[in-house]
Order: structure tokens, then C-alpha cells, then sequence
């Protein structure tokens, strides 16, 4: 269903004859029946956006593998450099505990859109605080998608023109050397050629099938640095560094390591407004005589997050160990340029089809940001038409395209994003949305337990969201200062990739 479908869809949910919200409310007489319902105060704000809760038919299983899958991207390419500046030790912790407490924002998430109706970022921040925080949370997206945006762009900018150079017999293609202009040209050819066109479409439902490509990319990916890692540990002379790359550390050698690592380790598993949509999309039980494990279809949602944060944090994990365990000292800010083609000639063919699979995820992301665009200046309310769609992707893919010319790290780009806004929309916002939403539900209750409109909070769900909300702050304010520090006193840069 496309974007435009679901608006008008919401508008037969909304348009009750009373002016009511409807909703296909769990715990009805019948799984899956229309139910309006109570018109408060609250409910009258929440009517005004509009974007609401929509009813789909993905099935679990499908939704946890878009789950994985909208989770798990180009962090695999940052985060064996965060390993490099946290230690194996420190690293592998940070990333387990940014898995956990994403967890736990997710499901505050999800009670929020339960209670606001509603299943987009935008829609959720109008209805809790009004309008400016509303759009306040549409600039915090936008800007978290166009930073994904720029390191797709780095990411193609490093493996094509070294694909298209090694194919051509260059066995110096990606050992150190980089053709700049040739990197510039390919990236402007593609920003035009394939991006713009895809980008502009009303409906991307032509481009899933690249859902099992990535996965089994990354996949691929993660077992094949298992097994140089492995063969790096028994034969040390298998990396062409060996005499620089010096040795494993556990800890980082300074707290503003920590900070500059951290934004890295939290851009990575920004994934919440996929889940928010994933959510609308998963089918509710509707077979009364069919027995379930999960009571709501929110308890179905938070098993499916908690099981694909976990199976990411892993991938992660593994893959960044193993990588740091080859290259350690001289770990590049994005670690495929240190699999250099000399030393690892079938790596370009990796390369390569991991490039294919961020082009065909490229019009998704720049599809989602130019509607936030469209949201942001037009109102929820308006649907756009052909020429908005057309200019607002050129806008979107040439400030993307842009940036990612002349910016030539894509920690650098996941630095800045992931202090800016990922937290926000990680921790800060989730945290902030649940405990505003729970002390009202809190005072509804205390002035009459009969006529309370929000749902039940998760029990000890609070002390979770004041953790998360402290966290979120802290980093905020810590990996801002690090990424900057690390942009005026940079770490030494990869020595592998040049064979030394």
C-alpha cells in the first residue's frame, strides 16, 4: 500500500459520522472490529493529525525480517573503527548495551503510538506536544536520513571507482590511491541516472526484493571477515600491515575516544521509524478460535524488536570484532578500504555487491526524507503531487550528493548525524513522549479511573524511560563534543591500505 493509499484510508478511519478516532482496538468483542473511540481533549489533538493507525496483513515472520533488515546497514562498515577507538572490550560492551536500551525506547515507542493512534515520528511528536514539536521531530528525521544518505553516497564514492578500476587490471585500485574526480563524476552520474528517477516514484513496492539481497550481503560480509579474522590469528603475515598495525586493546586509551566512538555505535541501530511503520503493517489475530502467545498485537511488535536487535547486535558484534582483530591500530573509518584488492583480490566482487545493495536502498531513505520535507513545509494533511515529489527529491538528492563528494569518511558523516539526531530520536524523544504521556495517564486516573483514554502503561516501564532519558542527554551533550574534538585533532589514519 503506498503512502497515499494509507492517507486515504486514515480519512474512512477518522471520518467517523460523530467526528470520533476509530480504531480496530484490541481486547473488542471481535478481533479486528471498528470501535470509536472516547472523544477527550487529548483525543480531539490527536484527531487533528493526519496519520492514523493503520491495520496491515505482514506476518510475523516477515516482520522481523524487516525488522533486521531496517536495522542493520552501513554500520557494519563504522563500527570496527569504533572498536578501534573503544577497544574489543569496551566496544563489544557499548554495543550490547545501545541493542538494550533501544530495545527499551522502542517499546516506549510503542505504547506511545498506541496511545497517540498514531504510527509516524511527526505525527506522534504533534500529538503529544503540539505542532512546533511536531515538526521539531520531522527535522530531527530529515536530518538523520539525509546523514544515511551522504555515508550511501561516501560508501559508492569508495567501492565503485575501485571496482570499475580493478576490473580494468589495476591491481593498485583501493591501496590508498583514490581518483577524485572519477569519484565525483561517478557520483554525479548516479545521483542522476538512478536515484533521481527512483526516488520521484509514488511507490518504491518495485525495489523490496533487495530486503534478502542486503541480509544475505551482510551476512556474506560478516563470515567472510570470520574467516580472515581466524586466519589472521593464526598467520599474522596474512594482513599486508602486520609490522604497523600493533596489537588489541580492551579499553580506549582516552575518555574522548569513548565520546567520538560513541555517536558511531548509536547511528547504527537507529531504526525506529521503520519500526513505527513495521508496526502499522503487522496483521492483529483476528481468528478468535486460534490460540496466541502474545495478548496484543503490541506484545507481537516488542517480541519481534527484542528478537532483531538481538540477532543485529550480533552480526555486529562479530563482524567488528573480527575486522579490528585484522587491522587493529590502522582500522580505516570505513573498513572496507583496508580490504584492499592486492591483498584481497575477491573482496572487490564483495564490495561491489554490497555497493548494489546501498543504490537500491538509496531511493528508499530519499523517498521516506523527501515526504518528511513534503510533511514539513505542506502539513501532515497534504498530499503531494508529481512536481513536489520531482523537486523535492532534487533537493534532498543534491544537498545529499553534495556532501558526499567532498566528504570523503563516513564516520564523519555517521559522527555528526548520530550526535545530532540520533539520540534524540533513539532516547530523548521515546522517553520524553512516554513519561509526558504517563503522567497524564497518571492524573486521568487519580480524577476518574472510568473515563481514562490512554492505555495502561507497561509496569516499571518509568524507571526505564528515566534511565533512557538520562542517557540520551549524556550522550547527546558528551558525543557532540567528541566528534567535534575528533574533527580538529583527527585520529591517524589507516596505514593498511597502502601496504605498509
Amino acid at each position: 500500500m503506498s503512502l497515499n493509499d494509507q492517507d486515504k484510508r486514515g480519512e474512512l478511519l477518522l471520518g467517523g459520522a460523530d467526528g470520533a478516532i476509530w480504531e480496530a482496538g484490541e481486547g473488542s468483542d471481535e478481533l479486528g472490529a471498528i470501535h470509536p473511540a472516547p472523544t477527550t481533549p487529548f483525543t480531539a489533538a490527536v484527531k487533528a493529525e493526519a496519520h492514523p493507525v493503520i491495520e496491515g496483513n505482514a506476518s510475523l515472520r516477515s516482520t522481523l525480517f524487516n525488522t533486521v533488515n531496517g536495522v542493520i546497514g552501513a554500520g557494519v562498515l563504522a563500527l570496527p573503527y569504533a572498536l578501534r577507538l573503544d577497544g574489543a572490550l569496551v566496544g563489544g560492551l557499548l554495543i550490547l548495551l545501545v541493542a538494550g536500551l533501544s530495545e527499551r525506547s522502542a517499546t516506549m515507542l510503542l505504547w506511545v503510538s498506541d496511545a497517540t493512534k498514531q504510527r509516524l515520528y511527526a505525527g506522534i511528536g504533534g500529538a503529544v506536544g503540539g505542532p512546533i514539536l511536531g515538526k521539531v521531530v520531522d527535522v530531527a528525521v530529515i536530518l538523520q536520513n539525509l546523514g544515511l544518505l551522504i555515508g550511501y553516497l561516501v560508501i559508492c564514492g569508495d567501492l565503485i571507482p575501485e571496482f570499475v578500476a580493478y576490473s580494468r587490471g589495476d591491481t593498485d585500485a583501493g591501496e590508498g590511491t583514490i581518483d577524485w574526480q572519477f569519484r565525483a563524476i561517478i557520483l554525479a552520474v548516479l545521483s542522476a541516472v538512478v536515484f533521481l528517477p527512483l526516488s520521484s516514484l509514488k511507490s518504491l513496492d518495485a525495489l523490496r526484493f533487495t530486503t534478502i539481497v542486503g541480509l544475505v550481503c551482510v551476512l556474506v560480509f560478516v563470515v567472510v571477515s570470520a574467516v580472515l579474522g581466524s586466519m589472521t590469528a593464526a598467520d599474522p603475515h596474512t594482513v599486508p600491515c602486520d609490522a604497523t598495525r600493533g596489537e588489541m586493546k580492551l579499553v580506549p586509551a582516552t575518555f574522548v575516544d569513548f565520546l567520538q566512538s560513541a555517536p558511531l555505535v548509536f547511528f547504527s541501530f537507529v531504526a525506529h521509524n521503520t519500526i513505527l511503520l513495521l508496526y502499522g503493517e503487522l496483521k492483529r489475530q483476528r481468528d478468535p478460535e486460534r490460540e496466541s502467545k502474545f495478548p496484543s498485537k503490541r506484545d507481537k511488535m516488542n517480541f519481534v524488536v527484542r528478537i532483531g536487535l538481538f540477532v543485529t547486535a550480533m552480526l555486529y558484534g562479530l563482524s567488528a570484532l573480527f575486522s579490528y582483530s585484522m587491522f587493529r591500530d590502522v582500522t580505516s573509518q570505513d573498513v572496507f578500504v583496508d580490504f584492499g584488492p592486492r591483498a584481497f583480490p575477491f573482496m572487490a566482487w564483495v564490495k561491489m555487491a554490497y555497493a548494489i545493495v546501498i543504490i537500491f536502498s538509496f531511493p528508499i531513505i530519499a523517498f521516506a526524507t523527501r515526504r518528511s520535507v513534503h510533511n514539513l513545509i505542506f502539513g501532515t494533511g497534504h498530499v503531494p503531487t508529481t512536481m513536489h515529489a520531482v523537486v523535492e527529491s532534487v533537493v534532498v538528492i543534491v544537498v545529499a550528493a553534495l556532501v558526499g563528494i567532498f566528504v570523503p569518511a563516513v564516520s564523519t558523516v555517521f559522527g555528526l548525524t548520530g550526535a545530532l539526531t540520533a539520540t534524540n530520536i533513539m532516547y530523548i524523544f521515546p522517553s520524553g513522549f512516554f513519561l509526558v504521556l504517563h503522567a497524564r495517564h497518571k492524573a486521568q486516573k487519580a480524577k476518574d479511573p472510568t473515563s481514562v483514554s490512554l492505555p495502561e502503561p507497561p509496569k516499571g516501564l518509568w524507571y526505564w524511560a528515566v534511565v533512557v532519558l538520562a542517557v540520551g542527554v549524556f550522550v547527546f551533550v558528551g558525543s557532540t563534543i567528541g566528534v567535534i574534538l575528533g574533527m580538529v585533532n583527527p585520529a591517524p589514519a589507516s596505514s593498511c591500505i597502502a601496504g605498509k
